[in-house]
């Protein structure tokens, strides 16, 4: 999203909030001229279609400025403080007014205007909240004898007007904040399983080597670099051997053992920009960047030395198991599925040769070369 579009996207969002705090202050009017048609509001027609004028014309106005982007030249754009200044002002005196119903306006007016509070910072609020009672107190006491004054009920009338200018928003405030809180938990768990799909979609649950669908996107990228720079790269095509009868004859508890210690060995003898995954129950694919076909056969070898030091089971530790190998290097505009083909097909060479063997696959000349471990 540009720059521009998200301007335009919080103008119009300003604006709407000046129009629904425009909007509760229509409410408050309409009231004031209810209350002005039941004989409970002491003010003249002309008095009170000018008071309702200035208090639609300041947000009209407002929403003018906004219009303009004048607020952007301000340092707060979104214009709290005026707006719940203006709304303020309408309201005390309006209510002002009201005399036998004073309270019933005031606060009905006060609950309209709260929903702007919880925009208002700490010091805005310490500002609009003396303000509003600065305001208050001068209309109490404008025009009033005091000592008729019923000077108990003007104190509660402080003491509830200043809890809905102060308390109202912090509390506001407060909601707002264990609810960003809880917000920013939630996010927080989506995106730690969204980790976990992504890494369960890249790594083999069981190993922790690489799955399928990862290895394909790295035999992808060999290709590329080597079709462009001719550089060569090799494919290890391993099976254990004999691994259902592990299962069979330890459990599958050995059997899960051994593909993770194997998977272990094979971080071990490779390189990071090499890539080992797990593409069957006990079938691994080895991709050996920048090795040749001689290269990835010292690479087997070791594997299938390590194999040697890896114990099956605690119940017979002298029991070991080997692994057949098939090598496959890149030619040049072969496709990967051809390559793979050729680096399985060479797997299952050494399968019938006897397994525990490491063969290369056919190279232009047809021959295959098998090595017995």
């Amino acid at each position: 999203m540009s720059t521009d579009e998200e301007t335009s996207i919080l103008q119009q969002t300003r604006v709407y909030r000046v129009a629904t705090l425009g909007t509760g202050i229509f409410v408050h009017l309409v009231m004031c001229w209810i209350l002005f048609a039941i004989g409970a509001l002491d003010l003249r027609p002309a008095g009170l279609l000018a008071l309702s004028g200035l208090a639609i014309a300041g947000f009209f106005l407002m929403a003018l400025l906004i219009g303009i982007e004048w607020n952007l030249t301000l340092k707060d754009p979104d214009m709290v403080t005026p707006q719940m200044l203006w709304a303020l002002t309408v309201v005390v005196v309006t209510s002002h007014f009201a005399v036998e119903l004073k309270p019933i306006l005031l606060f009905v007016g006060l609950a309209l205007i709260a929903m702007g509070a919880n925009r208002l910072t700490r010091n805005q609020q310490v500002f609009i909240s003396v303000y509003g009672l600065a305001i208050y107190l001068s209309s109490a006491f404008y025009g009033a004898d005091v000592e008729t004054m019923d000077i108990a009920a003007e104190a509660v009338m402080i003491i509830a007007f200043g809890f809905v200018l102060v308390f109202s928003p912090a509390l506001q405030r407060f909601d707002q904040k264990i609810l960003d809180r809880r917000i920013r938990l939630k996010s927080e768990e989506l995106d730690k399983a969204l980790e976990r799909i992504k890494e369960m979609t890249t790594h083999d649950e069981l190993t922790g080597v690489r799955t399928g669908q990862y290895l394909m996107d790295a035999l992808n990228q060999e290709k590329a670099l080597s079709d462009r720079s001719h550089y060569g790269f090799s494919v290890c095509y391993v099976d254990l051997d004999y691994f259902k009868l592990v299962n069979q004859k330890f459990g599958h508890r050995a059997g899960d053992s051994l593909l993770k210690n194997f998977a272990a060995i094979a971080l071990q003898h490779t390189r990071e920009v090499d890539c080992v995954a797990r593409v069957g129950g006990e079938t691994f694919i080895l991709v050996l960047s920048d090795t040749r076909e001689s290269e990835a056969t010292v690479c087997a070898s070791r594997l299938q030395n390590s194999l040697k030091d890896i114990q099956v089971s605690h119940s017979e530790p002298h029991y070991r198991t080997t692994a057949s190998i098939g090598i496959a290097e890149y030619r040049n505009g072969e496709t990967i599925l051809e390559l793979l083909e050729r680096s399985a097909g060479a797997m299952g060479d050494a399968k019938r040769a006897g397994r525990n063997r490491i063969v290369l696959a056919a190279g232009d000349n047809g021959n295959i070369r098998s090595l017995r471990r």
